[in-house]
């Protein structure tokens, strides 16, 4: 919990070496906080599971006017700013760092869920990873009922994207019958 202002500084060459790790990232777990106005220049970030340039897990909270550039690597869950996102939400940021992993991966968020939103943001880095891989989201889950509504809005992506099962150029697999994507697109290509 708390709050983090980066008040328009930077952050550079951030480097994490953690490939067996999980919760991964500049922070490990957001849980209800607040993230905003920070870039991160360069990472390197490298962990296991639920792995993001800036935040490993975010439960519930805000990110908003953050930027990724740089790469980060995982196993399942991982994306260029969150690895996973429950519930909480995201708003006018981005990456543009290139993203690996196994399944979950996503240019932005690697999987997202429960209620989790992403606003006003974009993703266009390369993505790469084997099972729900997209450009900006790996994953989009519904949990039950209003609060569980995940939704992605006016959002976009431009790296290519490449896996074998589920893979698409905005959202690699979506699920629940109330997730929700709205005036967002993708322009990158997609194999797989």
């Amino acid at each position: 919990r708390g709050v983090f202002d980066g008040r328009g500084h930077a952050i550079t060459w951030l480097a994490i070496n953690r490939p067996g790790a999980a919760g991964v990232g500049l922070f490990g777990a957001a849980e209800g906080a607040e993230i905003r106005r920070v870039t991160l220049q360069g990472v390197s970030v490298a962990g296991g599971q639920m792995t993001g340039g800036l935040v490993g897990v975010q439960y519930g909270g805000t990110i908003s006017d953050v930027s990724v550039s740089g790469s980060v690597q995982g196993g399942n869950e991982v994306g260029g700013l969150a690895g996973a996102q429950y519930g909480g939400a995201i708003g006018g940021s981005s990456s543009t760092a290139g993203v690996q992993g196994a399944s979950f991966v996503g240019g932005l968020v690697g999987a997202q869920r429960d209620g989790g939103s992403v606003s006003r943001s974009f993703a266009t880095g390369n993505v790469t990873g084997q099972g729900a891989v997209g450009g900006l989201v790996g994953e989009q889950l519904s949990g039950e009922g209003e609060a569980g509504n995940s939704r992605i809005t006016r959002s976009y992506a431009t790296g290519a994207v490449e896996g074998q099962l589920g893979v698409g150029g905005l959202v690699g697999f979506q699920a629940g019958a109330t997730s929700r994507v709205e005036e967002s697109y993708a322009t990158g290509r997609v194999a797989g």
